[in-house]
C-alpha cells in the first residue's frame, strides 16, 4: 500500500524501514531524482539491520520531493532532499550538499 507511504495522503504516518515492499521501491525508481534515489539507497542500506529496521519510519513527501528516515527513539532523522541530506542527530541538524 504505497499510499501509506506518501505524505499528504489520507493515512500519510511513514511506514517502518522494514514494511518497505517492492512495490514501494519501484515507485521511488521512479517518481525521484538520481541523487534523492542515491541517498535513499544509502541510508537504507545503512540503516537495514533489524535493529534499526524496525524502528525507523520512512516517509515520502511528494511535494518537496523528499524521502526522510526517522528513529524518534534515538532522536535522529535523515532528510534526502533535492539538492542534499539533511541530518538531525539530537536536535543538532547538518545540510551537506550532494557531491
Amino acid at each position: 500500500m504505497i499510499a501509506v507511504l506518501i505524505s499528504g495522503s489520507a493515512s500519510a504516518q511513514g511506514k517502518p524501514l522494514s514494511a518497505l515492499s517492492k512495490g514501494d521501491e519501484l515507485f521511488i525508481e521512479s517518481q525521484f531524482s538520481k541523487s534523492v534515489k542515491w541517498c535513499f539507497d544509502h541510508w537504507r542500506t545503512m540503516l537495514m539491520d533489524p535493529a534499526n529496521a524496525m524502528r525507523t519510519m520512512v516517509d515520502v513527501d511528494m511535494r518537496n520531493g523528499s524521502i526522510s528516515f526517522e528513529d524518534k527513539g534515538m532522536s535522529r532523522k535523515v532528510v534526502c532532499e533535492q539538492t542534499g541530506m539533511r541530518t538531525i542527530f539530537d536536535g543538532k541538524e547538518e545540510f551537506e550538499s550532494y557531491p
